[in-house]
């Protein structure tokens, strides 16, 4: 179920990083984003939030990382996880936190079910 997909780490600091790893060692692409777009860890794909939505579309298993900033706080809604669904329209796609919950909007939760119901999920 792993191998052969992508895992889209949002932070790649040293517990993205170490996420990475284990993934990669499930068979899985990493493409990750971090503040700089670069990163001495290989990725398969690194880039900045500028591209967040790139990342959304090509994740299997979205993995967020990311700490606790002004530049991350609810970076995560309902319209980027129905993104990342609506391209993948499969029930396997994984969102996992890792860390603060802050990074995905409070009501993310019941705006991703009532955008799903629109979509007819």
């Amino acid at each position: 179920m792993l191998r052969g997909g992508v895992c889209g780490i949002l932070g790649f600091g040293n517990v993205g990083v170490a996420t990475a790893r284990l993934m990669r060692a499930f068979g899985m692409q990493i493409h990750a984003i971090n503040r700089r777009g670069a990163s001495a860890e290989p990725t398969d794909w690194i880039a900045t939030t500028a591209r967040l939505d790139e990342m959304l579309r090509a994740a299997d298993v979205f993995v967020v990382c990311a700490a606790l900033t002004t530049e991350t706080a609810g970076l995560i809604g309902a319209r980027e996880l129905v993104l990342a669904r609506r391209v993948l329209r499969v029930a396997s796609h994984q969102l996992v936190l890792v860390g603060v919950f802050q990074t995905v909007k409070e009501h993310m939760i019941l705006d991703l079910a009532m955008a799903e119901a629109q979509l007819g999920d």
